[in-house]
Parts: C-alpha cells; sequence; structure tokens
C-alpha cells in the first residue's frame, strides 16, 4: 500500500511540474499539496521535494507569506537525511533568504545570505558568486551601497572567469551593479554596464 501511495505520489508531484512549465502556479501548488498527502510516513525526502516544490510555487506567485513557511518545512525535513546534502541545504537557505527578502525582512533574509555564502565560500566558485549577487543586492536595496559594490564587483570577477559570459546569472549581476551606479548618481558607468548585460540577454 504504502510503494502505491508513493508511486501515486510522484505521479501527482509530476503533474505539478508540468503545471510549473506552463506558468500554472495555483495549479501547481495544489497538486504538490496533493503529493504530500499521499507520501507514507517516513519518507522524508519526498515530503522534502514536494514542500520545497509548493513553496515555489506560491513565491512564483508572489504568495510569500505562504511560501515561507513551507520552504522552512521543507528544511527540516531534509536535515532528516543522512548524509547531509550541502547543496540542497544551500538551494532551500536561498529559497528562505528570497523570500524574506521579498517581504522586507531584510535582516531574516541577510542571516540566510550569510549561510549560503558561508556553505559555498570553499566548494563552487559559480555558486558562490551567485550568492554574493544576492547578498549585494540586499544592501541595493537596504540603500547600504558602500557594501553591495565591492560584492558585486566580486561576483562579476568570478563569473567572468568560471563562465562564458552568457550565462542569466551573470547578467543579474551586470543589471545590479548598474542599478547601484544610477543610484550614486554614476550615470556613465550604469550606462555601460546596462548595454553590457543587454547584450548578454539578446545571446
Amino acid at each position: 500500500i504504502e510503494k502505491r501511495s508513493l508511486s501515486e505520489a510522484d505521479s501527482t508531484a509530476n503533474m505539478a511540474n508540468l503545471k510549473l512549465t506552463q506558468l500554472l502556479y495555483s495549479d501547481a501548488a495544489r497538486y504538490y499539496r496533493k503529493a504530500i498527502e499521499l507520501v507514507p510516513k517516513g519518507c522524508n525526502k519526498e515530503l522534502r521535494d514536494y514542500l520545497n516544490g509548493e513553496g515555489y510555487a506560491y513565491f512564483l506567485a508572489g504568495k510569500y507569506e505562504k511560501a515561507l513557511p513551507l520552504f522552512k518545512e521543507a528544511l527540516e525535513n531534509h536535515k532528516k537525511l543522512l548524509p547531509a546534502n550541502y547543496q540542497y541545504i544551500v538551494k532551500i537557505f536561498n529559497y528562505i533568504a528570497m523570500t524574506h527578502h521579498k517581504l522586507g525582512q531584510y535582516k531574516d533574509a541577510h542571516d540566510y545570505y550569510t549561510k549560503c555564502l558561508d556553505i559555498n565560500k570553499d566548494k563552487k566558485p559559480l555558486e558562490y558568486a551567485d550568492s554574493l549577487k544576492n547578498m549585494a543586492i540586499l544592501y541595493l536595496d537596504t540603500g547600504d551601497y558602500e557594501k553591495a559594490e565591492p560584492l558585486f564587483k566580486k561576483s562579476r570577477q568570478i563569473f567572468g572567469k568560471n563562465s562564458d559570459k552568457n550565462r542569466p546569472e551573470y547578467a543579474d549581476v551586470l543589471k545590479g551593479l548598474a542599478r547601484l551606479y544610477h543610484r550614486m548618481g554614476q550615470y556613465k558607468k550604469s550606462e555601460i554596464l546596462f548595454q553590457e548585460c543587454l547584450s548578454v540577454v539578446k545571446k
């Protein structure tokens, strides 16, 4: 019975994934919730994934208050799995940080972005660069430009060294740095970066 229930949960989650690709976020969340209800007790990996999926669907729909507790519940289920997968922990930390950020809960966002930075620092450079970019955007949004600028620059440098410059994350760094210089009144620098960002996006 448990195997059948788990199989049904997996099929339901596949439908949720399809709805996500169709940008039908409310439908996706509804299917993820059905999958969660079908998961047999003790299947923490599947439960974690479906909770995370439901949270992500609500996040994309802009329903951040609903997304946040789901991400945190997914994190608690992830902690029950051994050995711990640090990449998945960072993924959930980042979702939690972004949700706090969207809700204007900047201190909480800062705490979770810091966790991402600490884990990624000595592991994968591109993930570290992305974490730097996220923290820089947080500083930009809170008006702390002196802290934002070096993080944007460091992120840009790492992306430039470790990837082709066509990644969307690299474009996000350029756009963030351009926005920063615009707010600082450095319009020439801002214009150059916006133009570079545009050329990356067009590719």
